[in-house]
């Protein structure tokens, strides 16, 4: 029996599912851990993603640019692969981007073999996640409200 890419989605997302897909706004054309923020998600139009990126040079810069412009340290989560069984390295979320995607663009990924459903987020790291989303200054209050 096949299962559909609806049926796969709507059964195993929750609040901290992890997605992995090429986000096409990213310039890279590389694949990127995103989890799943909403509290309902299989019930909201909208679903809140937060991207995972490995620590480089680049992402050092970023830190201290964004705390530098009084952006709080707190909305940058680390994680490490002790945390997080799918990740290989030190990892990093910044809470300050939050991407909007709907259930019918995960299930066409899916559907088209562009998105792995990973794993679920320790509910540790994902309260951190939340938290950091919350006191973001660049994140909209009506995201915000979804969580």
């Amino acid at each position: 029996m096949r299962i559909s890419p609806e049926q796969k989605i709507k059964s195993t997302i929750r609040k901290g599912s992890v997605f992995y897909f090429i986000e096409d706004s990213f310039k890279t054309g590389v694949p990127h851990y995103f989890i799943v923020l909403n509290e309902r998600p299989r019930e909201d139009n909208t679903l809140l993603l937060v991207c995972v990126v490995t620590f480089d040079a680049k992402v050092y810069d970023r830190i201290d640019y964004a705390i530098n412009n009084n952006i709080p340290k707190e909305t940058f989560v680390d994680m490490s692969p002790d945390q997080c069984s799918f990740l290989k390295n030190l990892s990093l979320v910044n809470c300050n981007k939050v991407f909007e995607k709907t259930l019918d663009v995960l299930m066409e990924k899916l559907g088209n073999g562009k998105l792995k459903i990973c794993d679920y987020l320790e509910e540790d790291i994902l309260k951190r996640i939340h938290c950091g989303v919350k006191i973001s200054p660049l994140v909209d209050e009506s995201f915000k409200k979804l969580l």
